[in-house]
């Protein structure tokens, strides 16, 4: 009997203090991911293939003087704006390595970035995995096709930090200087009056684009566009009415 009870507390024993813990789940890694949005033409891009690496580069606008006395001395100027780089490619067919879970043609990818880049208007750079969400211009887009390689588009992207200049106006009341601060906001709508019809557009998508109806475009560009609106030719350049 007694070495039946003492079985039975070793039994208790050994349930209540030598569980075998779960092991920790694995935190799931959020995939990385690039994204061009143009909010001006309603374009968005995610890059197929990540680059093998990034650069970032950013630097002071420092001046330097020269004083008959002194000689060479220096000045700290403001911040200089980030220049970020780098180079991949548009595979012609779907492989491992693409992270897109709809598959565009190289040539489609082509023409929405050089859509962003005629818009002349600020795009979103969004990284994910790097907390990176910021307003850039496109400095340079170079594209080149290989031999061994048909339909693959390889390509190098500059891009330009953008920051929208702060304007201070004055205003003069009862000999009174009162400085009015403009909010810092960018502004990603297209610029200009007139917009040149690029491969792939139609009266349709340039009305969406500016938030009006096709039909005003074309009664204003009637001696453009001639009498067929379904028809327009890249290189045409279209009166955007207000």
């Amino acid at each position: 009997m007694i070495i039946n009870h003492y079985s039975y507390l070793m039994k208790r024993y050994m349930s209540r203090y030598l569980k075998i813990k779960e092991a920790p789940k694995k935190k799931e890694v959020t995939e990385r991911q690039i994204w061009l949005t143009a909010n001006a033409s309603k374009v968005r891009v995610q890059l197929p293939v990540l680059p093998e690496s990034i650069s970032f580069q950013k630097s002071n606008k420092n001046n330097t003087f020269m004083l008959a006395e002194s000689g060479e001395v220096a000045t700290i100027g403001g911040e200089g704006l980030t220049k970020i780089s780098f180079s991949s490619f548009f595979p012609a067919t779907r492989f491992q390595g693409v992270k897109t879970k709809k598959f565009l043609s190289p040539k489609e990818l082509v023409e929405k970035i050089e859509r962003m880049q005629h818009d002349k208007a600020p795009i979103k750079l969004t990284i994910t995995g790097l907390n990176i969400s910021m307003y850039v211009m496109i400095d340079s887009f170079k594209k080149t096709e290989k031999g061994g390689d048909v339909g693959t588009i390889y390509y190098s992207l500059s891009l330009k930090e953008y920051k929208k200049a702060k304007i201070r106006k004055m205003e003069m009341k009862k000999k009174k200087a009162v400085v009015v601060k403009k909010t810092d906001r960018v502004d990603t709508k297209a610029t200009g009056k007139t917009y040149t019809v690029v491969k792939g557009d139609c009266l349709y998508l340039i009305g969406k684009r500016y938030g009006m109806n096709w039909k005003k475009i074309y009664n204003a560009n009637r001696n453009v566009v001639g009498a067929n609106p379904n028809i327009i030719y890249p290189g045409q350049k279209l009166i955007i009415p207000s």
